[in-house]
């Protein structure tokens, strides 16, 4: 029994301790397609990109592996994980929970700079439509 599976992302990994994460990276071998994720061995950036079906063990030894992963990052990062074709979840990773809280913090500061913009915009939308209906 599975289901379909997706998760993406990247990931910047700390290429000093590469000896360390080099058997997690093997273990993903396993359960990935080569086209499904690569390392850089001189920038230590990881990414996955997958989405297949899978048995719910193979999903967990992937999640598994990533999170593990993740204790070797340089900062926290945020994977986008899908099941059986239903919403995306936030899949967060990093050396510690303060480096995953601060990726939070700033994912939220983008989110909030976006929405003041769309707001700019909208509230100029709405002022630009009442002038052209006082006028006309």
């Amino acid at each position: 029994m599975g289901a379909t599976y997706e998760v993406s992302g990247r990931v910047a990994l700390d290429i000093s301790r590469e000896a360390e994460y080099q058997p997690l990276l093997e273990q993903l071998r396993d359960d990935l397609l080569p086209e499904e994720y690569s390392y850089d061995a001189a920038t230590g950036h990881f990414w996955i990109d997958s989405w297949a079906l899978r048995s719910h063990a193979s999903m967990e030894r992937i999640d598994d592996a990533l999170t593990k992963l993740g204790r070797y990052a340089l900062e926290g990062a945020k994977l986008d994980t899908r099941y059986d074709g239903g919403a995306v979840a936030p899949f967060w990773v990093g050396p510690d929970n303060l480096a995953i809280i601060r990726a939070k913090i700033a994912e939220a500061q983008q989110d909030i700079a976006w929405a003041m913009k769309e707001l700019a915009r909208l509230t100029w939308e709405e002022e630009l439509w009442l002038l052209q209906q006082s006028v006309g």
